[in-house]
C-alpha cells in the first residue's frame, strides 16, 4: 500500500534501521536527507493535480478582476 506513494528503498526493515541509525548519528544534529522518497509516478500524477488547481485558482482570481 506504502510502495504506491513511497519509494520502496525506503520501505524495508533494513533500510529503516539503517536511517534510524544514521538520524541519531547525524552532525550536528539529527536529521535525514531523504531523497528520491516519494515513489515518481505518485509525483507526478500529484503535480498534474496542483496545476489543475493552480489554474483554476488564477483563472478564477483572474476572473473577479
Amino acid at each position: 500500500m506504502l510502495d504506491a506513494y513511497i519509494n520502496k528503498k525506503y520501505l524495508s526493515k533494513s533500510s529503516i534501521k539503517s536511517l534510524k541509525l544514521k538520524f541519531i548519528h547525524a552532525k550536528p544534529f539529527p536529521y535525514l536527507v531523504l531523497s528520491n522518497f516519494f515513489n515518481e509516478s505518485f509525483v507526478n500524477k500529484l503535480f498534474i493535480h496542483l496545476r489543475k488547481d493552480i489554474s483554476l485558482s488564477y483563472t478564477f482570481i483572474i476572473s473577479l478582476i
